[in-house]
């Protein structure tokens, strides 16, 4: 029997003519997405369809995205929508582009209904449980691994392909995947492009190999090694696609009738801030930048950093937006000082003694938004203040405790010694020092721990304007055994701990390594529940969890696992974004079951926050 080997065009051009003739064809079944009813290497007979007699669970042989795939109908209609038995993303196909129904294979009749519904079933499972004990390998390919490559991805002549290959690795990099075995499963090309910037191509997983973050793991390391901005255009078809994309961080920023041009770009304000001279600076894309330094409260600081970089890097408007934010700053700060200072001073006449909090206490109040300004008072002061403060021109604000109004519309708002139960403010302000001025600064170590204790109530945010407080703030002095004296047994010494363990990390900040040591000893130490909060929540579950958190819960559920169980072979534990070695070397039945523990724990943890019994005490916004 003679065999002969086509390519899927020409293979299309051949047996169209004979199936719109009337006769079937067969041929042998490439690929492991319509297992295990159709195995590779089956003999398929096709037969022609006419559009109207299509079934629910028939295999159909169409073209889709310039290649020829035998997928099962899961649903009906213009166009009709295609899923393979092992695949999770779906094809849309009209009925234009349709060859052929297949008939039966040489182990099974295929169009039966038995085998059409059991074929349905099996699509609908939404996990196989396929053991795996091997974890891929991800590295740049070198022109020596063309005879893997063109095994997996056989296309024209050998020649031909190396030649192509030699161009394209002279061009760019290429993303091998590879097993144990010594096999190719995985493809990705990041190669630069003709106007500037680079582009991701030829995104291919092996079907044996998709569904379980290999794709995701191509393109992470692909966008690791990106320069710059990075484009890739993609089928409107390929929805699976093109939700990892969105996911990855792609956004659109063009649409045609057939595809999506899709772009890259991700500056890490924070590991730009920390760094010297003009390594990272964004080539554009500078409308998310500024967006992000307001999010994060640092404008003036990236105003800072910016002025230093060579001239012709930053756009000029942009520096005018920046140095716009640092006089409004300026101005803003100065005000709310200017009124701070007078209720202070009116309230020390009355024998008050005031000490100041947050933004107004730091080194540099100038480089901070700061929204209002924030006295702590004696508990004698409470009740009094209205009084005191009402011949400045000072509204108390109804709804709000103790807020005030100045004059010109600023907002100064007083703590009592009793509003703050995380910390011994009567203390703090027992400690606090004179500055000059009418009201007192407290100390380093008290303001330091303050920042970090208050975190946990802004939801578990880590700004990056706090960490940068930190940073000022022990670099002015801080007595770390002092530090350590005033937290003796404070259950809050996790807390603090991964506050100043972020300042360092993040910012730079001049942190002993035994002063968290220290701090980290009352921990809990579970590396398993660990692992269940250390990574972001499944899509399915957000909504629940911010039911509860008011927000997106991956942000304070994952600081909140960091303060709990400290971090630490965590990192040695991952092979990829979000999975385990451990959880790979189980295989598919283990991941299901690891998915759904993880999403109890996030339950749990969101049901608890959310209903957390009120303090006696106020607890500030």
């Amino acid at each position: 029997m003679r065999t002969l080997s086509l390519d899927s065009a020409s293979f299309a051009e051949l047996a169209l003519p004979l199936l719109q003739g009337g006769r079937s064809i067969r041929f042998a079944a490439r690929g492991s997405s319509m297992a295990p009813l159709i195995r590779e290497g089956d003999i398929l007979e096709v037969a022609s369809i006419e559009p109207g007699r299509v079934r629910l669970g028939d295999v159909l042989l169409c073209r889709s995205e310039g290649k020829l795939i035998a997928h099962r109908v899961v649903r009906r209609g213009s166009p009709m929508t295609l899923k393979a038995d092992l695949g999770e993303g779906f094809d849309l196909v009209e009925s234009e582009e349709v060859l052929g129904r297949v008939e039966r294979s040489s182990r099974l009749e295929l169009g039966a209904p038995l085998w059409r519904w059991l074929g349905l079933a099996w699509c609908a499972v939404p996990y196989r449980f396929k053991p795996s004990r091997e974890v891929p390998l991800i590295r740049p390919a070198v022109l020596g691994d063309a005879k893997a490559l063109y095994r997996a991805l056989p296309a024209g002549s050998y020649e031909e392909f190396l030649e192509g290959l030699r161009e394209e690795l002279a061009a760019g990099v290429r993303f091998l995947a590879w097993t144990p075995r010594g096999e190719v499963v995985g493809s990705a090309t990041l190669s630069s492009l003709e106007g500037g910037g680079q582009g991701l191509f030829g995104l291919w997983v092996h079907p044996r190999w998709r569904n379980r973050g290999l794709g995701e793991r191509l393109c992470l390391e692909a966008l690791s090694r990106a320069g710059g901005p990075v484009e890739l255009h993609v089928s409107r078809r390929a929805r699976a696609a093109i939700r990892l994309y969105r996911r990855l961080g792609f956004q659109v920023f063009r649409k045609s009738e057939d595809e999506l041009s899709m772009f890259w770009h991700r500056l890490d304000v924070r590991k730009f801030l920390a760094a010297s001279g003009a390594e990272g600076l964004p080539r554009s894309d500078w409308d998310e930048v500024l967006a992000e330094a307001g999010r994060e409260g640092v404008p003036c600081l990236l105003e800072r950093r910016l002025s230093r970089v060579p001239e012709g890097l930053v756009p000029p408007a942009v520096l005018k937006t920046l140095k716009g934010a640092v006089y409004h700053n300026v101005a803003n700060g100065a005000r709310l000082g200017h009124w701070a200072e007078r209720a202070a001073e009116a309230l020390a006449k009355a024998g008050l003694k005031t000490c100041a909090l947050k933004g107004l206490a730091m080194a540099e109040p100038d480089l901070r938004p700061m929204t209002d300004a924030d006295l702590l008072a004696e508990e004698a002061a409470q009740g009094r203040a209205r009084d005191i403060l009402a011949p400045l021109g000072f509204v108390h604000q109804p709804g709000r405790q103790e807020c005030y109004r100045s004059p010109e519309g600023d907002l100064l708002e007083i703590h009592y010694q009793g509003d703050y139960a995380f910390w011994d403010m009567r203390g703090m302000l027992k400690r606090a020092l004179p500055c000059g001025k009418p009201y007192l600064l407290p100390c380093h170590e008290d303001m330091l721990i303050f920042a970090g204790l208050h975190t946990v109530f802004h939801k578990l945010e880590l700004k990056l304007v706090w960490l940068f407080d930190a940073k000022a703030l022990i670099r002015d002095g801080v007595d770390w055994g002092r530090l350590l004296s005033l937290m003796d047994g404070h259950p809050g010494r996790p807390a603090l701990a991964h506050f100043l363990e972020s300042a360092r990390e993040e910012c730079g900040a001049e942190v002993p390594e035994d002063v968290l040591e220290r701090l980290r000893e009352d921990g809990w130490r579970s590396r398993a529940v660990e692992w269940i909060l250390g990574q972001p929540p499944h899509p399915w579950l957000e909504p629940f969890a911010a039911h509860f958190l008011g927000r997106d819960p991956a942000v304070p559920l994952r600081n909140l696992s960091e303060i709990l169980w400290p971090t630490g072979p965590r990192l040695a534990c991952r092979v990829g974004p979000g999975q385990s070695v451990l959880l790979w070397r189980m295989g598919r039945p283990f991941y299901l079951l690891w998915r759904v523990l993880r999403a109890l724990g996030f339950i749990l943890l969101s049901s608890v926050r959310g209903s957390r019994p009120s303090s006696p005490s106020p607890t500030p916004s």
